[in-house]
């Protein structure tokens, strides 16, 4: 009998990229539209991170971030107010205009 060898195998090669390009066109379906806070909101959450800053507390922030939601965890190391930049614990970077919900 004759073996083909690795000519056999080639259409299962094909495939390989098509999986990556499925699983990006899922990840892109999967994205959500960022939430809208009114005023007051912002006001509130500008407030409680203010708060928390000053009392050296841990904070729970819920972000958006290319059309996901994530929870970040970790205490405000420092604020900056004019590029409106919050450094939290671990140097993790969050812009204000990032925060949904504070927790």
């Amino acid at each position: 009998m004759n073996d083909r060898g690795m000519i056999k195998w080639a259409p299962f090669s094909a495939v390989i990229p098509g999986t990556s390009l499925v699983r990006e066109i899922e990840l892109k379906r999967q994205r959500i539209k960022k939430p809208c806070l009114d005023e007051d909101k912002v006001m509130e959450i500008e407030k409680d991170i203010l708060e928390a800053y000053n009392n050296q507390d841990n904070v729970k922030l819920k972000i958006y971030r290319d059309g996901r939601l994530y929870v970040k965890e970790g205490k405000i190391i420092h604020l900056d107010g004019i590029s409106k930049i919050i450094v939290m614990s671990g140097n993790y970077k969050v812009f204000f205009s990032q925060i949904i919900d504070f927790m």
